[in-house]
């Protein structure tokens, strides 16, 4: 029962969730008054 696995699979999910948050914020920041 090794947790290095369900590490990976968090780091990765994280990862890809900062990821596409930043690029969403990135792209839609002038609509949400942002910028």
């Amino acid at each position: 029962m090794s947790h290095t696995h369900t590490w990976q699979r968090l780091t990765l999910t994280a990862f890809t969730l900062a990821s596409v948050t930043v690029l969403l914020y990135t792209l839609g920041a002038p609509g949400w008054g942002g910028g």
